[in-house]
């Protein structure tokens, strides 16, 4: 049986695939069609693709971002999505701050529809009012700040006030009644307006009138500062119009100047200069010679060589320059004794030096026990353990059952002593101690006087110008054993006298002794005495130093076995003067401490 022969379906190929006569009929090519989404899409027709579909030929465009203008910009199929249109929001700070909803905008851009409130100025109110993202800023708040004036002025911090206004927080205190003072006691502002301070002001009447200002006193009132009349001075009247005339002067009451053989009674007088004096007259005379011997110039050593008293015209001893004498050598020397008419000056440098020229000291001692006793200047001990009182020292003991120290103590005045040893022998018992003690205070009575009565006069001798004694030499005890040998005792200062017109010391006078030798060899050898001081005896009519002055004992020297000489006994210095000056030093015993008089003595 014969059966209907079925075509193929139509394809897009260019052929008549269904054998009715038409090529690719029924398939639309060539109508209008569309490619791509939104923004990307792009018109084209129908047309045979290469695997015989029908497809359109147009060729869609490129995506975008998405943008806020109603079109499918990404070509999405999605109008607008991903950008918050809608959503909520807000716009402006702080105060200032309105909600709204995300919108489009002019520019195709996302924005709010809010429209935000009108700034105002900060307030204290923890609120942003300026809308700027700060809060209660350019306020000073947590500041130091102040309340009120004057004294009622308190600190404290700004903070917030009930009002939305920054304020002090500090309570200032009450005011008080203005005194003058200098401060604003009742807080208005002003110091002292009540009082008129400063203002020129008046006191006294007639004579006596007086300008001034006016000033705070103490008790917190004022016054006026004038004085009436003028400060008082020594002249007759009464300058500071009290109704009494020097009454700050002591007119008419007894007074003395000078001492010694310058001391004379008078009366307080009153001077040319407003200031009072005593009207005493002072019989201060000397004979200062008839200057035979000329000026002398030192300006290297000058030894004066002759025994006798020197009447020169000037003496000047320049920088570098050395006035001395020869030591005592038994029969002359040791001693300077100067006239001077005109002026004695010792110079910056120069030195007028009459160390160690006194009496001698012991001499070593190579074996004895006892050490020798030192030169002397009147009676007094010559031996002994101490060498005590106004004679030369007494060379020191040295046995070790002794507890003394080996070496005699040049002798003047209060005398040397030898210091004890440290050992392990008996010391002196106390009655021996206390019999010494009085029997050394009888010799010094027994000579301060002798001294005085020479120094009443004011013209000793040449020979009572006391040198200083030497030291005793230190004591050797043999014992048997190795001999050594005692140190030599030091010897005593010199004796200077000068009588002149004026004396100025510059430079330096030195009277004072040598140190006693060191003892050597042996157990128990003793070193020597210091020599003693001497004598320095000035007489002018103005005695000025401005250097240095000394009559100074010596100390004694070490010896084996601890056994230490006796210093030497401090010397004698002495100034008769009209006038006294200076800021030298004087080095004795007192020493000078008082005031300057016309005649100041030192015995």
């Amino acid at each position: 049986m014969w059966s209907r022969c079925r075509y193929p379906e139509e394809s897009c190929d260019g052929a008549d695939n269904d054998c009715d006569g038409a090529t690719d009929e029924g398939l639309g090519i060539g109508e209008p069609c569309t490619a791509g989404m939104g923004a990307c899409e792009a018109a084209g027709e129908s047309a045979c693709g290469p695997e015989g579909e029908v497809a359109c030929n147009a060729r869609p465009g490129r995506p975008a971002g998405e943008r806020c203008d109603e079109v499918d910009n990404d070509c999405d199929g999605e109008t607008d999505e991903e950008i918050g249109l809608g959503e909520a929001c807000t716009s402006g700070l702080g105060a200032c701050e309105v909600p709204g909803i995300q919108v489009c905008g002019e520019e195709e851009d996302v924005v709010c529809d809010a429209v935000a409130g009108a700034p105002r100025d900060e307030r204290c109110d923890e609120v942003d009012n300026d809308c700027d993202g700060e809060v209660d800023e350019d306020l000073d708040l947590g500041q130091r700040c102040t309340l009120g004036v004057g004294e009622c002025s308190e600190v404290g911090v700004t903070v917030c006030g009930d009002d939305d206004l920054p304020l002090c927080n500090a309570e200032p205190g009450a005011p008080a009644q203005e005194s003058c003072d200098g401060t604003d006691e009742d807080c208005d502002g002003e110091v002292d307006e009540d009082f008129d301070v400063g203002e020129v002001c008046e006191v006294g009447a007639g004579d006596c009138v007086a300008q001034g200002r006016i000033v705070c006193v103490d008790d917190g009132n004022a016054e006026c500062d004038a004085r009436a009349g003028a400060p008082e001075v020594c002249d007759g009247l009464d300058n500071d119009c009290d109704g009494d005339a020097d009454e700050d002067f002591g007119v008419g009451d007894a007074c003395i100047v000078g001492g010694g053989i310058c001391q004379a009674d008078g009366e307080v007088a009153c001077n040319d200069d407003g200031g009072a004096f005593c009207d005493a007259v002072v019989p201060f005379e000397i004979d200062l010679g008839d200057g035979s011997d000329g000026a002398l110039m030192v300006d290297g050593e000058h030894v004066l060589e002759a025994a006798r008293r020197y009447q020169f015209t000037d003496v000047t001893i320049a920088a570098g320059g050395t006035l001395t004498v020869p030591a005592w050598d038994g029969e002359a020397g040791g001693v300077a004794d100067l006239l001077v008419s005109g002026r004695f000056h010792v110079e910056v440098g120069g030195t007028v030096e009459l160390t160690g020229r006194g009496f001698a000291g012991g001499a070593p001692n190579p074996k004895q026990v006892l050490g020798y006793a030192g030169q002397w200047t009147n009676d007094g001990g010559t031996t002994g353990y101490h060498g005590a009182g106004p004679g030369g020292g007494g060379g020191g003991w040295a046995a070790p059952q002794q507890t003394v120290g080996a070496g005699g103590g040049g002798g003047l005045a209060t005398g040397g002593e030898a210091r004890e040893r440290v050992g392990d022998g008996p010391r002196r018992g106390r009655r021996q101690r206390r019999a010494l003690r009085r029997r050394r205070a009888r010799q010094l009575l027994r000579l301060g006087r002798q001294r005085r009565r020479r120094a009443a006069n004011g013209e000793a001798e040449v020979a009572e110008l006391l040198m200083g004694s030497g030291g005793g030499s230190g004591g050797n005890n043999y014992d048997g054993g190795a001999a050594g040998i005692g140190g030599a005792g030091g010897a005593g200062g010199g004796a200077l006298r000068v009588v002149a017109g004026e004396i100025r010391i510059d430079g330096r006078v030195l009277a004072s002794g040598v140190a006693g030798s060191v003892g050597a060899g042996g157990r128990y050898v003793g070193g020597g005495g210091g020599g003693s001081g001497g004598t320095v005896y000035l007489v002018a009519l103005l005695v000025v130093n401005d250097g240095e002055v000394r009559a100074e004992g010596a100390a004694g020297a070490a010896g084996t076995n601890g056994s230490l000489g006796g210093a030497g006994a401090v010397g004698r210095i002495r100034i008769d003067a009209g006038e006294r000056g200076g800021d030298g030093v004087y080095v004795s015993e007192p020493g000078f401490e008082g005031e300057l008089a016309c005649a100041l003595e030192d015995d």
